[in-house]
Parts: C-alpha cells; sequence; structure tokens
C-alpha cells in the first residue's frame, strides 16, 4: 500500500491504515477535542452577569439586555422583579454536557450539579455530517469563554482541543509505522 499524506491527508491516511471509515476517525478526533476543550475551559465562580432577562414586548418569549446599556429607571425595575440572570459555580465546564452526549462519550462527562438550569445540556452539540470521502463534526457551544483576567478564553479551548486532537493522531500513524516497519 503507497501512502501520500501530502495529497490524501492525515485523517484518510490514518483510516487507510487502521482499515476503518473516515467518520470514525473524524468522530474520535472530535471526542479527543472535547475532552482537551473541557479540560482547558475555567471552572466559573458563581456571579451575576452584567446582563437581565426580560419580557419581549408584543411577543411571546425573553429577550437578554446589558444591564449598562439600560436607563436608571428600567434598571431598577429589573432589580426588583429579579430578572438579573445569574451564572451558577461550574455552568462553563457543564456546559460541554451536549458535545459529549453527542460523541456518545461517558467518561470524563461534565457533571451538572441540582442547582444548574435544565437546560445546560442544551447549550453545547455536536453534528456529524459531509459525505462518505469527506466527513466532518461541528462542535457548538454557545457560552462565551472571554476573560480578560484569566486564561480559559475561546482561542485557548480550541487551541488546547485541536493540539490533543493533533498529537494523538500523529502518535497513532507513528504507532502504527513502526510496529509495520518491524
Amino acid at each position: 500500500m503507497k501512502l501520500d499524506i501530502a495529497k490524501d491527508g492525515i485523517m484518510q491516511t490514518l483510516a487507510r491504515l487502521k482499515g476503518i471509515p473516515v467518520s470514525k476517525v473524524i468522530r474520535n478526533a472530535g471526542r479527543d477535542f472535547a475532552q482537551a476543550a473541557l479540560k482547558a475551559t475555567p471552572i466559573t465562580g458563581t456571579s451575576k452577569s452584567e446582563y437581565a432577562r426580560t419580557k419581549r414586548k408584543g411577543k411571546a418569549g425573553w429577550q437578554y439586555i446589558r444591564l449598562d446599556k439600560c436607563s436608571p429607571r428600567q434598571r431598577r425595575l429589573l432589580a426588583k422583579k429579579q430578572y438579573k440572570i445569574v451564572i451558577h459555580r461550574g455552568l462553563a465546564k457543564a456546559s460541554w454536557k451536549g458535545v459529549f452526549q453527542a460523541l456518545a462519550m461517558t467518561t470524563g462527562s461534565p457533571n451538572v450539579k441540582k442547582n444548574m438550569p435544565s437546560k445546560v445540556a442544551t447549550m453545547s452539540g455536536a453534528i456529524s455530517r459531509g459525505t462518505e470521502q469527506m466527513p466532518e463534526i461541528v462542535i457548538s457551544n454557545i457560552l462565551d469563554f472571554y476573560s480578560p483576567r484569566r486564561r480559559g478564553t475561546d482561542a485557548d479551548i480550541l487551541a488546547a482541543g485541536f493540539k490533543l486532537a493533533s498529537e494523538r493522531i500523529v502518535k497513532e500513524i507513528n504507532r502504527m509505522l513502526q510496529a509495520a516497519a518491524k
């Protein structure tokens, strides 16, 4: 078997070496990404957000507005009605629960505590799509991980996820090539 990584790509090469579909390699890389992303996500402490939840005028549902964009009168009304959003400790890590469920991962899955909103598991997800030759997994999390004082920003989380996934792929290819050379 002739391997041309530059032409085929590293995922296709690993799939050919192992004799498995490319979609399985992509799924495993998505699992590796999720593990590292969870580890790189900071534990948020219980705090009040700068957003408040209000009823939409003339429409069903809620809207979220920044408190610093409100008038003083509106701010007093929101404080009186206690619509201020509370960010529970561990919410950032727990928000990855949907990705772990979508990728059928059980080990290392973030746990959602009793005091957290029931929608935490729906804050993230993973969708498999693409063709047989070019499959892909789209991983999403609706939380914005930006903290000017701490590590754990979106860029740090993405970098950690891609780093672990690529390291494991390269390690597996090297292991298989060394075993084949013996």
